[in-house]
């Protein structure tokens, strides 16, 4: 049940038959993550203990210590209000993040007309 739930099939309808002969899944990660424009990298390194804005270890599991954490000089006066997230040029249907972060995501198309 959760993971039908998860994935938004826990109304009453399966989830939908791939048609195609051919179907290939995979996951496209991030190319990219700035918060004005300073490289974040490890904002998007999958490890749910890691945090932005300032990288530190938030668990408390025995023997994860090899985080290190970065000063408090190492962000802007404005910084941690936006994470920019560039993906690479490819086809996707799907965008999932999670984490302790808190706001609203949106997206702009590379050749988007502003």
């Amino acid at each position: 049940a959760a993971f039908l739930h998860r994935f938004g099939w826990d109304n009453g309808h399966a989830p939908p038959l791939l048609d195609a002969p051919v179907t290939r899944i995979r996951k496209v990660e991030f190319a990219d993550a700035r918060d004005l424009k300073q490289w974040m990298w490890k904002a998007t390194d999958g490890i749910a203990e890691t945090t932005w804005p300032g990288v530190y270890n938030r668990s408390r599991l025995p023997g994860r210590g090899d985080y290190f954490q970065l000063p408090d000089w190492n962000t802007y006066v404005e910084g941690g209000k936006a994470l920019d997230l560039t993906l690479p040029d490819e086809a996707f249907n799907r965008i999932e993040l999670r984490g302790a972060a808190y706001g609203q995501a949106t997206y702009a198309a590379p050749n988007a007309q502003a």
